[in-house]
């Protein structure tokens, strides 16, 4: 990802293929020195980091399939304290807010319509891909005007990025 057009205030929803390489899970970070300077040019821009329920527990599913018990314990450890850090609110990310009645029906509706489409691995579509395309159609509905995007290493998610639109004159 080029990081050099990043916008001030952008809006980014994290994919959980980049949030493991944040976490640092074993055998699923290859990718930390890239992971490091965008996330430090997402700080920097003071973008809004959001990292949604489903992301947060396929890390977890990640971290509990991957390495032996000791380095699963120190990784859950790191986990467990940056996902407390974010809930306390001391973190550059925040968890995205558990979703309302309806958000959840447009989610189970998404998954459903979504589940029969193949990625680039010939995997259909997860539950955790599907709340990411509704949290970003959400953030998209309440930030008109800004830059928002999904950072993820998977092709089709990165391909949800809508440019910041047009600016309300005052």
């Amino acid at each position: 990802m080029d990081w050099s057009h990043l916008e001030a205030g952008a809006v980014c929803l994290l994919d959980t293929s980049v949030f493991v390489e944040l976490i640092g899970v074993p055998n699923m970070c290859d990718q930390q020195a890239a992971v490091d300077v965008g996330f430090s040019a997402l700080v920097e821009a003071r973008a809004t980091i959001l990292v949604s329920l489903a992301t947060v527990i396929e890390t977890g599913n990640h971290i509990a399939q991957n390495g032996d018990g000791h380095q699963r314990r120190v990784v859950a450890a790191r986990f467990l304290a940056a996902v407390q850090q974010a809930m306390d609110d001391q973190a550059p990310w925040k968890i995205v807010p558990m979703p309302q009645p309806d958000e959840l029906r447009a989610l189970i509706e998404s998954f459903a319509e979504e589940v029969h489409r193949s990625d680039l691995r010939g995997k259909g579509r997860s539950l955790g891909d599907a709340a990411l395309k509704v949290e970003f159609d959400r953030q998209c509905q309440l930030a008109p005007t800004r830059h928002v995007f999904i950072w993820s290493f998977d092709a089709g998610l990165a391909a949800f990025n809508r440019q910041s639109g047009p600016r309300r004159r005052a």
